[in-house]
């Protein structure tokens, strides 16, 4: 590896670096506004289960911590797939440095690694984790809705966002640990063939 190449590597783990913090930050700021909406609601409760206009402060506060909660999720989906270029930028640019491009293989959960069930299980967690409190808001919005405006179709509306929510965590998943099925069985038809 010559100088700029070495150069580049290091600036490029650097940047993934960077951007893997502005992740935890992003969840952290997520989780503050969940909790921050949840402690009001739970202060607030004998004046929400009372009729207030759909227009009001509260109503419109918390349906807008929604949309930043959906809009953070954007966010670390942007980030979590830049990381990603990063690395399949090494592994494709420095495939001749084994290390290299093995380590961002077994990163990602692609290598056939005796670590790749951590890798699956921490990108699994990591997915999850970051979609709950979203889940949790949409809640608490629905409840509001429902509870302020005397309108169970909010319920209705909240499961339906709810549920395709869960069922793109759940497919994002799903196609985590089916590559490391696909994985498992080449590593098998490679042994036996």
């Amino acid at each position: 590896m010559n100088e700029y190449d070495l150069d580049l590597y290091k600036s490029l783990r650097a940047e993934s670096a960077t951007y893997n913090d502005k992740l935890q930050t992003l969840w952290l700021q997520k989780l503050t506004l969940c909790g921050a909406v949840a402690a009001f609601i739970v202060i607030q409760a004998d004046k929400i289960t009372s009729a207030v206009a759909f227009w009001s402060p509260m109503v419109v506060g918390v349906c807008l911590i929604m949309v930043l909660a959906l809009t953070i999720d954007f966010k670390v989906l942007e980030f979590g797939l830049h990381v990603r270029a990063i690395s399949r930028f090494i592994v494709r640019e420095y495939a001749e440095e084994r290390r290299v491009a093995g380590w961002e293989g077994v990163l990602w959960g692609d290598a056939d690694a005796p670590e790749r069930p951590l890798v699956l299980a921490r990108s699994a967690l990591t997915i999850f984790s970051a979609a709950m409190p979203t889940i949790a808001l949409l809640a608490i919005t629905s409840w509001l809705i429902a509870t302020t405006q005397h309108q169970p179709l909010a319920y209705v509306a909240g499961g339906v966002i709810g549920g395709l929510y869960v069922v793109v965590l759940l497919v994002s998943v799903g196609g985590l640990f089916s590559q490391w099925r696909r994985a498992k069985a080449r590593a098998r038809a490679t042994e036996t063939g």
